[in-house]
């Protein structure tokens, strides 16, 4: 089957829309608990508390995954799986992007590279390069497991006298989990695509991107723990 940009299948649909009613449902929890809550905080706090959420259900459907990422074993069940992680993250941030009111350059980057990247790999391994997904399931690893930089950005608008621990915690945990995810993933990289030069043309192109994604997202984020 030939690929096409132009294909959206009904998952994207109903999941925006579950996004976009769970948004109104939370807005209107914040509403009562702050009637006075400005439109920018509210949709700030409205997107931390489904940031939480979904990235929290994405990183439990990659720990489900640890035969790929421990073994580089692929199966259809760790396949379909990964797809459905790409789908929460992505589909996510695409609604961030259009839901808030502002957002700094750095986070639009950010989200912007891991679209790109996933959208890519997908691509890629439709096109035969099976080799590249354990790859693309490990950049999933960078954006999965924030979750307390998440509860502490809640924290500074809704609780900020506890805010200060948590934000705290969650700069140091994210520092060490993203260096670590990087790592990881140049050791993957280096180990299926340096030693091998036969790769399709599109893994090879993957080879060249995939690298520099990595940084730009590890950058990106370690710009949020210095924040």
């Amino acid at each position: 089957n030939q690929t096409t940009i132009f294909i959206y299948t009904t998952n994207h649909v109903f999941y925006l829309l579950i996004l976009y009613f769970s948004a109104k449902l939370i807005e209107r929890v914040l509403r009562k608990y702050n009637p006075e809550m400005s439109i920018e905080h509210l949709r700030n706090c409205t997107t931390y508390i489904l940031e939480i959420i979904v990235t929290a259900v994405g990183f439990f459907l990659l720990i489900a995954m640890y035969n790929l990422l421990v073994n580089k074993e692929i199966s259809l069940r760790d396949y379909k799986l990964g797809q459905v992680a790409g789908l929460l993250i992505c589909d996510l941030y695409i609604f961030e992007l259009l839901y808030r009111t502002t957002m700094r350059r750095p986070l639009i980057i950010h989200h912007c590279v891991t679209m790109t990247m996933m959208s890519l790999g997908i691509y890629v391994v439709i096109e035969g390069g099976l080799v590249i997904y354990p790859h693309a399931v490990l950049l999933l690893f960078q954006a999965t497991t924030e979750q307390s930089t998440f509860l502490g950005l809640l924290f500074y608008r809704i609780f900020p006298k506890y805010a200060s621990g948590v934000l705290l915690f969650s700069s140091i945990q994210v520092f060490v989990v993203k260096t670590a995810t990087l790592a990881w993933c140049y050791i993957f990289w280096g180990q299926d695509m340096l030693p091998n030069k036969d790769h399709l043309k599109i893994v090879t192109a993957w080879n060249i991107i995939f690298p520099i994604g990595a940084f730009i997202l590890f950058l990106t984020q370690i710009w949020a723990t210095y924040v």
